[in-house]
């Protein structure tokens, strides 16, 4: 998911502070090891106190440690020694191209790379490199995470959120208690875009019909894990707005909405149904219109077919099982990318109050 760059945003996670605070202009960096590779984003708090910053940039760095798990669940150590060296490289050219402080810099692991078994050996390669100790984040704290970076504070206690990410989806939902404090109610499912479609494609084989027709028939599955994950916290399904977030999501709105660029991106019940139908039904129009436009050719050339008709699936699937769907407000958070780094933002400046 690419943002446009130089874009002012406005800061949603500063609602968890108690108080507004005082920075000057700071520019910050956020290294990221996730399942699909390593994502790097530079963003500049440019007024605290009203919550605006600028993305400078967001890009991404292929590595293979995820896929290349083995047998045991263990890294390679080819693949550990290969993204420390990354990683170290990263924070050297967020220093040296962007003059970001060393403080200002958080790298952190995401929850599909904290399940491998050697994860400490994936840490101390890198702390002997940076000198840093890496946080691996947990799903419900991600989970937490992403909702303070992405929902706006009055929107708390009618929201609910879900990332469809690449292993998983995780979100929830955030309660008020009887003293007017926060309590995050986390949800997860270990079904995700890529997940779902190496599940298929063990059934399907590299048919592509095949896969569509094992799609159809696997959605009993997928609707009792989803469920399963929402009869957890009931009440998620009750909440009026709905905030989406992935790179599936993302394919959604850009082959709906080509040429919107809205921070919450709002589309309804029916815009995601009609784009399932038509990804199962007819992925070639698709193709056809990615002749004659760049945005619909970046969704193509970013995720494969069956990849994107997993993602669709899953997302109608979330969407079809809470209450009366056709009511509800969805929004895409097109800034979710970054949520994780502005929550890291926060927290840093509450520690410094």
């Amino acid at each position: 998911m690419n943002f446009k760059m130089k874009k002012k945003h406005l800061f949603v996670v500063l609602f968890f502070l108690g108080s507004m605070l005082t920075w000057g202009q700071e520019v910050y960096g956020g290294i990221e090891i996730g399942g699909k590779g390593i994502k790097i984003s530079v963003i500049k708090i440019e007024d605290l106190q009203v919550g605006q910053f600028e993305i400078i940039k967001t890009w991404t760095r292929n590595t293979n440690i995820i896929k290349n798990i083995d047998a045991e669940g263990n890294f390679t150590q080819k693949d550990i020694d290969e993204t420390s060296y990354i990683v170290f490289d990263l924070i050297e050219a967020l220093k040296k191209d962007f003059s970001i402080a060393a403080k200002n810099i958080f790298v952190i692991a995401s929850s599909s790379v904290g399940v491998a078994k050697n994860k400490q050996d994936l840490i101390n390669k890198i702390n002997t490199l940076t000198t840093r100790n890496i946080d691996f984040i947990a799903s419900d704290l991600e989970s937490k995470m992403i909702i303070k970076g992405a929902i706006p504070q009055k929107e708390y206690t009618n929201s609910l959120i879900l990332d469809i990410g690449s292993g998983s989806v995780k979100g929830g939902i955030v309660n008020v208690e009887k003293n007017n404090t926060f309590s995050f109610m986390p949800l997860g499912m270990k079904f995700g875009t890529t997940t779902l479609t190496e599940r298929i494609r063990k059934i399907s084989g590299s048919s592509t019909f095949g896969f569509v027709d094992e799609t159809n028939k696997f959605k009993d599955t997928l609707n009792q894990a989803i469920k399963t994950m929402y009869n957890k916290n009931p009440t998620s399904k009750s909440k009026s707005n709905v905030y989406l977030l992935g790179g599936s999501v993302w394919a959604f709105i850009t082959l709906s909405k080509p040429y919107s660029n809205e921070d919450y991106e709002m589309f309804t019940y029916s815009d995601l149904t009609q784009y399932h139908k038509e990804i199962m039904n007819n992925y070639d129009g698709y193709i056809k219109r990615s002749f004659v436009s760049t945005e619909y050719e970046r969704v193509l050339k970013t995720f494969p077919r069956e990849t994107i008709i997993a993602g669709s699936t899953i997302i109608n699937q979330l969407v079809s099982n809470l209450e009366n769907p056709e009511s509800k407000n969805y929004y895409f958070v097109r800034q979710g990318q970054i949520a994780w780094l502005l929550s890291y933002i926060v927290d840093s400046a509450r520690k410094s109050k």
